[in-house]
């Protein structure tokens, strides 16, 4: 009992002092909650299948962008792959790596997350480590980002309705650039037993990207260099296995920021014959707003050989603006 205590102190004062040092650097740059870039449009088809539900559930190649500490819980090598058209508009492809170390309790892994065309693309590389002692595990994800921006340059012939000196004008305004930066996310998870975690993960704690934008208009120039950080996130989890093939989970994102809501994510999921997966699972934004989140899913999880896992993840994700679905391949050994 003193030892559940003890670490149940450890996890709240860990908390604590983590939600007031963001408190105090979103008072210092007093930022826009809501992304324009890097957006996070939902990352593997079983996380998504959660409904996002997936800070305490994280144990596996996903923990590097969803909770890096629940890498300390891996015993196997596990690498995906995921494609996704998000509203059939913008193609995102996201691989993930993860893997147990030789030291006992420390686990790390690696995520690549591609997007766009010439007119915005995006590269994300995330590096994951944790370590656990006894129940209580932390981790440290570190990101780098890269962005290109208005390399699609048109021609004449493309707009045949427009005249000449319409056509010079907008090339003289059209804004190209690039921008690239860092970011740290924080991550812990309380295990006090194999029923049920609790998560909490600090996405972007410490971020910045520096901006470089031109254009060949003298009279209204490009802003040119300049910089800016990405918007906070703080979430917290839980799971809890009501049987030993049925799994609920919950996140909530508290609104840290005048323009953004409080988010409460909601996952379920039933295992039969240790190879089949079923999921379902919600978003729910607390506004007056019709932008709630519904997932379905299934997942089927076969041996090959030698130790060798097949891992196939599918979700349809139900939204507002359009549906769309998530794919995704792993091999695990």
């Amino acid at each position: 009992m003193k030892t559940l205590v003890r670490n149940c102190l450890i996890v709240v004062s860990l908390s604590l002092v983590i939600v007031g040092f963001i408190a105090t650097d979103m008072q210092a740059q007093k930022l826009s909650g809501i992304p324009g870039s890097f957006v996070d449009v939902g990352f593997g088809a079983r996380p998504v299948g959660l409904g996002n539900a997936y800070t305490a559930v994280a144990k596996d190649e996903h923990s590097v962008y969803w909770n890096p500490a629940g890498l300390a819980h891996l015993d196997s090598y596990i690498t995906s792959f995921t494609h996704t058209n998000q509203l059939r508009l913008i193609e995102y492809n996201y691989a993930a790596i993860a893997a147990p170390l030789p030291m006992l309790n420390h686990g790390a892994g690696a995520t690549i997350i591609a997007s766009g065309d010439d007119a915005m693309r995006e590269l994300s590389v995330h590096l994951g480590y944790a370590y656990s002692y006894g129940p209580v595990s932390a981790g440290l994800g570190l990101k780098y980002r890269n962005t290109t921006f208005g390399k699609n340059m048109f021609t004449e012939s493309d707009y045949i309705v427009f005249e000449p000196d319409e056509i010079n004008q907008g090339r003289m305004n059209q804004i190209t650039g690039d921008g690239s930066g860092f970011g740290l996310d924080i991550g812990l998870m309380y295990r006090p037993s194999d029923q049920i975690s609790f998560g909490l993960m600090v996405r972007d704690a410490v971020s910045t990207l520096n901006w470089n934008s031109a254009n060949q208009n003298p009279n209204a120039p490009a802003r040119g260099q300049y910089n800016e950080g990405m918007p906070t996130e703080l979430i917290l989890g839980t799971a809890y296995k009501v049987r030993s093939n049925v799994l609920v989970s919950t996140d909530f994102r508290p609104s840290i920021y005048s323009d953004t809501d409080h988010v409460v994510n909601i996952g379920a999921e039933a295992v039969f014959l240790e190879m089949l997966a079923v999921r379902a699972g919600t978003e729910q934004r607390l506004n007056d707003v019709d932008d709630e989140r519904y997932a379905l899913g299934f997942g089927v999880n076969v041996p090959v050989v030698n130790g060798i896992r097949i891992r196939i993840d599918y979700t349809y994700l139900i939204e507002h603006l359009d549906n769309t679905q998530r794919i995704s391949f792993a091999v695990q050994f």
